[in-house]
């Protein structure tokens, strides 16, 4: 939940205060519409700044109990 939030956070903060499509989503749309993206690039930071997200994020977490510290430091205090 933190991660989404975070990442909520910086999207709405770059849409709303900056209206910067700093994230390329408009390079992605770019290469998967080249058409459309013809028609509508000239509005493309309006339409960023105006568009509705949706957030969704997937976590994997690999080798937990691992320390970065090396075990012969703790055993020597």
């Amino acid at each position: 939940q933190q991660i989404k939030k975070g990442v909520e956070s910086a999207f709405l903060k770059v849409q709303k205060e900056y209206k910067s499509d700093v994230f390329g989503f408009g390079s992605v749309f770019h290469r998967k519409y080249p058409e459309e993206w013809e028609r509508i690039s000239e509005k493309w930071n309006k339409i960023f700044s105006e568009a509705d997200i949706q957030v969704e994020v997937e976590t994997k977490a690999i080798r937990t109990g691992l320390t970065n510290t090396p075990i012969n430091i703790i055993k020597g205090k």
